[in-house]
């Protein structure tokens, strides 16, 4: 199960920025379905943005207006980024990324990066802001601001700029385990049976804001410690035993 964001105050979060801090490079991945286009309010996937922005914080999210996907990043000197040429036009679950090598800052969607890229200037420091899942809390958690309408799921946090391969990889619906896990900082499935949502990759557990009410997760193929795998759909977990063929490359790309 995912959860359900009412473009409101129903988001997770964290009192920290999640294993991110004075990060090299940075990929943020998220799965997202919107529940209506063009609302009144700009919809945040995800963000670490101060009420003062400042070094080592970013922001995801869809433009209210025109659906435009948006990416944000602030470092030493300050912020960058804004639309990326990408727009949602239905309200079917969609693959996001926010990727960052140290000089440009993208955005992508489903695996198609954005016709506009930032070129971007010093590091990116240690935020002192709170992480957000499903909204841009401004600081605190005790208010939402751009807050998602819609279902959110399978976060994930990398201190890497992850390749078009791989984000491919994770638009197929492929788990960040799965997909550079050396870099993987923090991920958050968002089964929604438990609070806090737990981290099972860096023990960031995220707040539950409100009690967001959970929704049907996307389908999502999670690594097993036995013969096969871990095939998730909205209907619920699936195992599929693996073929003697079947391996997981060093990237995390499934062959058969």
């Amino acid at each position: 199960m995912a959860r359900t964001g009412d473009g409101d105050n129903d988001y997770l979060w964290n009192t920290g920025n999640c294993g991110i801090s004075n990060a090299t490079a940075l990929t943020i991945h998220i799965w997202g379905k919107a529940s209506s286009l063009t609302p009144s309010d700009n919809r945040a996937l995800s963000a670490n943005w101060g009420a003062t922005p400042a070094t080592g914080e970013f922001l995801l999210r869809l433009q209210n207006a025109a659906d435009d996907v948006q990416a944000f990043i602030f470092t030493s000197v300050t912020s960058y980024g804004g639309n990326v040429g990408k727009t949602v036009t239905d309200t079917n679950w969609h693959s996001y990324a926010l990727v960052w090598d140290g000089s440009e800052l993208s955005g992508w969607l489903d695996a198609s990066k954005g016709g506009t890229t930032f070129t971007t200037a010093g590091t990116f420091g240690n935020s002192s802001s709170d992480t957000a899942v499903g909204a841009d809390i401004r600081d605190t958690g005790a208010s939402g601001n751009s807050a998602w309408e819609g279902d959110y799921a399978e976060a994930a946090f990398y201190t890497a700029t992850l390749t078009q391969e791989e984000l491919t990889t994770l638009s197929l619906g492929y788990s960040p385990l799965l997909v550079r896990p050396s870099s993987l900082v923090a991920y958050w499935p968002i089964i929604g049976r438990t609070s806090p949502e737990i981290d099972i990759v860096g023990g960031f557990g995220m707040t539950l804001n409100n009690a967001p009410p959970t929704a049907d997760h996307p389908s999502v193929i999670y690594p097993s410690t036995n013969t096969g795998l871990w095939i998730s759909p909205p209907s619920g977990a699936v195992y599929v035993p693996r073929p003697a063929a079947m391996s997981v490359s060093s990237l995390g790309v499934i062959t058969v």
